[in-house]
């Protein structure tokens, strides 16, 4: 009964996966927590990692940055000048970068403006753990690695339209979204060698690293959040009635969204990164997979009845086979290496063993049958001639007697009659 029990359960989560769409999407790993108006749209977001707290990039009218607590106190609002995009945060170093495709403006982490960078064509900036910065271009379709103090380091090219950026804080690798192409690149950061390239449906824009080491993708014209492997191996999807432009984690285990076309930023909240991959069902034959679980759980007891039954066919085989191989040598006695040596063993063994058994109870018989013998014959031979003696004097006697006593008779008899 409660094996029928758990599959039924199993039949109709499959059944209620399958019609969930979005809502079963939403629910594999993050929820709606709150949301903020904006004064725009927001373009970048970024965690403090000190305190958790947000810092979003606004454009419209009035372009700014703003700092937000997580739960969306706003705490300061910078203008600016020209419109910024996304956003990197040096917590470390208390440095606050805004690209905003002519420049990178520095900022401190209490909101104060310092002396920019120039970077034609600056859009996405992710920190490195050692305070560098990586860059992506849209108008040159290059990566630009800086040093803390903005001296170039390096670069490369092979992008059509680089967007969003993010460095791995577990192996240190950085991630290039190239909506043009719908591809997302892995690149090493020593060298901007191509470790791994996987193609997202649709246009990837903003970027994230969990602490888990996988990315976050998010695609503002599908008004979705992807999260992948480092490989590219696509875990979970995020999706909701948002258009997500930018995507932050916080290792307090929620994401800050940049919502462009709903002027707001939003929170989703939810487990942290590593449950993620388990709990993602982005197919159907992930839930016919849970349903035979069940069904393989049913089976056990009956497995576990044969069990006796194999235990006893094994038993028997293997003392089959002995026998078969213990009668075995006779047959191969042709080939005289291996069957002249065996039998010699087998038949000294049991030789040697009777002999002691036999030669201790034969001593003991002689001594018993030898007192009983002698017995019987002096009582037979000392009546036997007692009574031959008797019988033979009166036979002789009495034979001679009756014979003249019937002659007298019968003289007598003559007498009397004449």
């Amino acid at each position: 009964m409660a094996a029928r029990a758990s599959l039924a359960s199993a039949l109709l989560l499959a059944t209620l996966l399958g019609g969930l769409g979005s809502a079963r999407a939403q629910d594999c790993f993050y929820k709606l927590g709150a949301s903020w108006g904006t004064a725009g749209f927001p373009q970048g977001v970024a965690i403090v990692a000190s305190d958790n707290s947000i810092i979003a990039t606004v454009t419209g009218g009035s372009p700014s940055v703003k700092r937000l607590t997580s739960q969306g106190v706003q705490l300061w609002s910078t203008p600016l000048t020209a419109q910024p995009l996304h956003i990197g945060v040096d917590s470390a170093n208390d440095r606050v970068y805004v690209g905003d495709r002519s420049s990178i403006q520095v900022l401190t982490l209490s909101g104060t403006l310092l002396t920019p960078w120039p970077s034609p064509g600056a859009v996405g900036i992710a920190v490195a753990a050692d305070g560098s910065l990586f860059v992506t271009t849209s108008s040159s379709g290059i990566v630009i690695h800086y040093a803390g103090n903005g001296t170039v380091l390096k670069q490369t090219g092979g992008f059509v339209n680089p967007w969003g950026v993010a460095v791995s804080p577990t192996i240190g690798d950085v991630f290039v979204s190239d909506p043009s192409v719908s591809a997302v690149k892995r690149l090493s950061a020593s060298d901007f060698s191509v470790l791994k390239a996987f193609s997202v449906t649709g246009a990837p824009d903003g970027l994230a690293v969990d602490s888990s080491g996988n990315l976050l993708v998010s695609r503002v014209s599908a008004s979705v959040v992807q999260l992948f492997s480092p490989d590219g191996a696509l875990l979970c999807t995020l999706a909701s009635s948002i258009s997500p432009e930018d995507v932050a984690y916080s290792s307090a285990g929620f994401l800050a969204l940049a919502d462009t076309s709903n002027s707001r930023v939003v929170r989703f909240d939810g487990a942290p990164a590593a449950p993620v991959p388990s709990l993602a069902i982005p197919t159907p034959s992930r839930a016919f997979a849970a349903v035979s679980k069940p069904a393989a759980a049913a089976t056990q007891p009956f497995a576990a009845t044969t069990q006796p039954f194999a235990a006893i066919s094994k038993a028997i085989t293997s003392a089959t086979s002995q026998a078969f191989t213990a009668a075995a040598p006779a047959p191969p006695s042709p080939l005289s290496p291996p069957a002249t040596p065996a039998p010699p063993p087998a038949l000294t063994a049991p030789a040697a063993t009777p002999p002691p058994a036999l030669t201790a109870p034969a001593p003991a018989p002689p001594p018993a049958p030898t007192a009983p013998a002698p017995a019987p014959p002096p009582a037979p031979t000392a009546p036997a001639p007692a009574p031959p003696p008797a019988p033979s004097t009166p036979k002789t006697v009495p034979t001679g007697a009756v014979e003249l006593k019937d002659a007298k008779d019968q003289a007598e008899r003559r007498g009397l009659r004449h």
